[in-house]
């Protein structure tokens, strides 16, 4: 199914507040309360909408700050040092709360724009 300007309508505002009552959705939705309500429920009948869900708030959370660091290693032969570099530079930084390390299985295609 796609989503014509009412479903889209309704998935924006959702997606603004999803704890609002159905009056207020269809009032901001441009809808009337009874057929707003149905067409969320057609949307979470065919998976449009998937759920509902509280955004946190990391730092109010005690999340601190996320940091991503990329590396690009020359070969597998080197995974030993990374594993070694994260457990005794990396951990060890005060603050550090958790790590993951992410290590794609393939590789893009190198390819010349010619």
């Amino acid at each position: 199914m796609k989503p014509d300007a009412i479903a889209r309508r309704i998935r924006r505002v959702l997606q603004e507040d999803g704890r609002g009552p159905n009056n207020e959705l269809a009032r901001r939705a441009r809808l009337s309360p009874s057929p707003c309500l149905r067409r969320m429920r057609m949307l979470e009948k065919v998976a449009l909408s998937k759920g509902y869900v509280a955004v946190v708030n990391p730092a109010k959370a005690g999340f601190g700050v996320t940091v991503f660091v990329r590396l690009w290693l020359t070969g597998e032969d080197d995974l030993p040092g990374l594993k070694y570099f994260e457990s005794e530079h990396l951990a060890r930084i005060k603050g550090v709360r958790s790590m993951k390390t992410d290590i794609p299985l393939l590789k893009a295609k190198n390819a010349s724009f010619a």
